[in-house]
């Protein structure tokens, strides 16, 4: 369609600043769907759905994931404490939330 790429601009942008763009993209591409499908009654749903380590409660949590290399070696303890830190995020997230009740299943 002629959209500039969002990746095209990432590194002009904070993450505050891309995730405002890319909410602003989804809203246009739900109405472009609109526009599109013969049968407005079904649509798809999209869900935006951001996790942080910043959204951390403990200050101590916050920084260890800040401090974390960002490579791809890391001992296998760190790894599974930001699995665990991902899943904890994703439950906390109403997004998610919404999408697994939208699907039919609990938090």
């Amino acid at each position: 369609m002629g959209h500039p790429l969002l990746a095209d601009n990432f590194g002009e942008h904070n993450d505050a600043e891309f995730l405002d763009l890319l909410g602003i993209a989804l809203d246009r591409w739900k109405k472009e769907s609109a526009a599109r499908l013969k049968s407005p009654g079904i649509q798809p749903e999209y869900y935006l759905i951001s996790v942080d380590f910043d959204q951390l409660h403990g200050k101590a949590d916050a920084s260890f994931f800040d401090s974390l290399p960002t490579d791809f070696h890391l001992p296998s303890s760190t790894v599974d404490r930001v699995v665990g830190a991902g899943e904890s995020l994703l439950k906390d997230s109403a997004e998610y939330r919404r999408l697994l009740s939208d699907l039919g299943r609990s938090p």
